[in-house]
């Protein structure tokens, strides 16, 4: 069995080469600015589409949100949920992870409302937001 793996490693050591850490880093930056690009680019061109049917700026973004606790940190997460309405495709999009400024609902809020600004995503953009059912979560459910 060690022999098979040895002989086969041995085939593959010629074809492969190690990527630096500063390489790695650089394809992890141009690979999120790009994934940041694609989701503007997508709200951007549902919002133009409600301004052209309607003649003003409608909500259709729900967003959901969740603080997961562990020992040592705290994590908030951030989707978003829309529906292209020239293709009808439901978008869902896990947009942010970030520590939450605190745990009262205007500092939730906030750490919310920084993790969409990334997106070009505005204030009145938003439809509804879902979260789990603590009493923060509720009261921020409420932007």
């Amino acid at each position: 069995m060690f022999d098979f793996a040895i002989l086969n490693a041995k085939d593959l050591k010629g074809s492969w080469q190690h990527m630096s850490r500063r390489k790695f880093t650089a394809i992890q930056f141009s690979s999120y600015d790009e994934f940041i690009l694609k989701v503007t680019s997508l709200v951007s061109k549902v919002r133009q589409w409600y301004i052209k049917e309607t003649g003003s700026a409608k909500p259709f973004i729900t967003v959901a949100h969740d603080v997961w606790d562990g020992k040592r940190k705290q994590i908030n997460g951030l989707s978003i949920f829309f529906i292209d309405p020239e293709t009808l495709i439901l978008y869902k999009i896990p947009v942010a992870l970030a520590p939450p400024l605190g745990k009262t609902a205007i500092l939730l809020c906030e750490t919310c409302l920084a993790g969409l600004e990334e997106y070009d995503i505005r204030f009145v953009d938003l439809n509804k937001s879902v979260n789990d059912n603590c009493t923060t979560a509720v009261k921020s459910g409420r932007l």
